[in-house]
């Protein structure tokens, strides 16, 4: 059974055929814009921005020209508007409901993920579609950009008031995380369960990162820490969620960055438990992917935009 059924869906988030920014998140996201000197060019729909990076530049480009589509990604994948990703806003809905929940978030870019969660569960609460309960959610944000970093944390605090106001305290503890380093791997998950001693669960979450996952020699150095980050669940309740910017076909298309990295990922569930069952439960960890619009927060636009997804939740959840 739906937690979210299609006709829930309040009309402020998907209006039949697009995807709308939560008016929250597009008003904070507006505000950091206009701080930093950034509305015009995000307005500006001939700019393409870059896929992010460590330097400052490459950091604000990304926020100011691709930030709403990627918030449109992750609202859709939380909601399930059209059924493809039921499981996933299922447990999303049933995990972060009450109590306290760890999310670790990498790469956090400027916070399009955590942002688009915690604002979403903002608007469901306040449309009375999901209750007001008491949560906890504790967001460790991963990236190697400090600019990034600090646009993230600036960003949780512009909607932290409004989410206090719906029975959620946000807490966000932002980690300098190269994905190649072992030691910083281990330190940001050792601030993630230090920071969330009493969790009931622990979600793994990565968005946008096939940019940078882009050559087989960069998933080679990556596919051990990504392991070791997963290891590190095998006695918490926890599901790990990747999502990846596609187009239409892309899934069919070896080329495709996004299709190479999934299937490269499958791979590693032969090596890490986790991945494949936990007490005797199996997932399906197939790809899936669809496409959609998105509608740009400030010009009302219609933006193309599409989702790849893949989905490891091995235990069986709390019902609300």
């Amino acid at each position: 059974m739906r937690i979210l059924t299609p006709e829930r869906i309040p009309t402020s988030l998907w209006n039949g055929t697009h995807i709308i920014v939560p008016f929250l998140l597009s008003m904070a996201y507006k505000d950091e814009l206009l701080v930093r000197g950034l509305f015009k060019r995000a307005v500006d729909v001939g700019h393409r921005g870059s896929i992010g990076g460590e330097t400052e530049e490459d950091a604000l480009s990304h926020f100011s020209d691709r930030f709403a589509n990627s918030v449109g990604r992750a609202i859709y994948c939380l909601s399930s508007p059209c059924e493809t990703f039921t499981d996933v806003s299922n447990t999303f809905l049933s995990v972060f409901s009450h109590g306290h929940v760890a999310l670790l978030d990498i790469p956090c870019g400027t916070g399009a993920f955590g942002l688009s969660l915690i604002s979403l569960l903002i608007e469901l609460r306040e449309q009375s579609i999901l209750p007001s309960l008491p949560l906890t959610v504790t967001i460790v944000g991963g990236d190697f950009s400090e600019t990034a970093r600090a646009v993230n944390g600036s960003m949780v605090t512009r909607i932290a008031g409004r989410a206090l106001t719906q029975g959620i305290e946000v807490r966000f503890h932002p980690v300098h995380w190269d994905a190649e380093d072992d030691e910083q791997t281990a330190r940001m998950v050792d601030i993630w369960f230090r920071e969330s001693v009493d969790a009931t669960e622990h979600i793994v979450a990565v968005l946008n990162f096939s940019g940078e996952m882009h050559t087989k020699e960069r998933l080679d150095r990556f596919q051990p820490i990504m392991r070791a980050i997963l290891s590190r669940l095998y006695d918490r309740n926890g599901a790990f969620l990747w999502i990846e910017p596609s187009r239409p076909g892309s899934h069919s298309n070896r080329k495709d960055k996004s299709w190479k990295l999934f299937n490269y990922l499958s791979s590693m569930r032969v090596n890490v438990p986790f991945l494949a069952r936990r007490h005797g439960a199996t997932t399906n960890a197939d790809p899936r992917e669809v496409a959609f619009r998105v509608v740009h927060p400030f010009t009302g636009n219609s933006m193309n935009s599409g989702v790849m997804l893949q989905w490891f939740d091995p235990f069986s959840r709390r019902d609300m």
